[in-house]
């Protein structure tokens, strides 16, 4: 039986796009606390076999460090490449309802609702999902390499790749694979399937 789901909501208003350096969206509304819902009813694909945490991977060191539901511009490799981040809502557990993965044993899945806007001068191109990293209340670092189906709402980017035009945006879920007794503690993302240089970290609770 799935724990009870703990969805963190946010009303998200229109996000500023601001040309120029990296900055934190201080005008963005906050995230309101968390409100219970039904357990979820849909099952899980079969579990697979228990994994053992896999080794800690080097990141960049975020830059700009804010909160669920507010919104940090990231600048990109390429001259005049930016995109304008924000984490919406986390969904824990997230019910998977199909899709490519299959879960492990003693995992969960967690959906984490982003809105990436290019707020630059370029084509914005990049794998979201390449791009997403946590790390969970119990300190295990974790991707977001796992592509199920969720119930909570569509992927940001169905097609793995996601394009953007300047001024463009699109709001949708990556999926994380967390132990079933963990919460995520923290999120950074890095533009560029995390090899522009530049971070952004979000704090959950």
């Amino acid at each position: 039986m799935h724990a009870p789901r703990r969805v963190i909501p946010m009303v998200f208003a229109l996000l500023t796009v601001m040309a120029g350096c990296s900055s934190a969206g201080r005008g963005d509304p906050q995230a309101v606390s968390s409100a219970p819902t039904q357990p979820c009813q849909s099952p899980s694909p079969p579990a697979g076999p228990a994994k053992s945490d896999p080794p800690q991977l080097s990141l960049p060191v975020a830059e700009q460090v804010t909160t669920l539901g507010n919104a940090l511009t990231i600048k990109g490799q390429a001259p005049g490449e930016q995109v304008t981040v924000a984490f919406l809502e986390v969904v824990d557990p997230a019910c998977g309802v199909g899709g490519d993965s299959r879960l492990d044993s003693g995992m969960k899945y967690v959906g984490l609702k982003l809105r990436l806007v290019n707020s630059g001068q370029t084509q914005y191109e990049d794998a979201p999902s390449n791009c997403v990293w946590g790390w969970t209340d119990t300190g295990r670092q974790v991707g977001s390499y796992v592509f199920p189906t969720i119930s909570a709402g569509p992927a940001i980017a169905p097609n793995v790749e996601l394009e953007l035009a300047p001024g463009q945006s699109a709001t949708g879920y990556v999926v994380m694979e967390i132990p079933e007794d963990a919460h995520l503690a923290r999120i950074e993302f890095t533009p560029d399937s995390k090899f522009s240089g530049a971070t952004g970290e979000w704090k959950l609770g």
